[in-house]
């Protein structure tokens, strides 16, 4: 569970920047920026410096929880259509 809580705060973090970078790039000439990952990651939250992104690749490798996550919204589908 601690793995999926950091990537669920990783993904938030990629996501705030990316609407930051977005509105700023509204009004820039250039659309379009090339960042090396520890660029990136410096420009992520704090908070999301020290995740080890191998350590959570490997967890949903072992867990195959998305497919877990897959079978069941299939089988929540189901249930409303029928």
């Amino acid at each position: 569970m601690l793995h999926l809580k950091r990537l669920v705060l990783y993904l938030d973090a990629i996501k705030k920047y990316t609407v930051a970078w977005k509105a700023t790039q509204s009004t820039a000439k250039v659309k379009s920026e090339v960042l090396t990952l520890s660029d990136l990651v410096g420009r992520l939250d704090k908070r999301v410096a020290g995740i080890n992104l191998l350590e959570i690749k490997d967890y949903l490798k072992r867990s195959k929880v998305a497919r877990k996550i897959s079978g069941y919204a299939i089988k929540c589908a189901e249930k409303d259509e029928g």
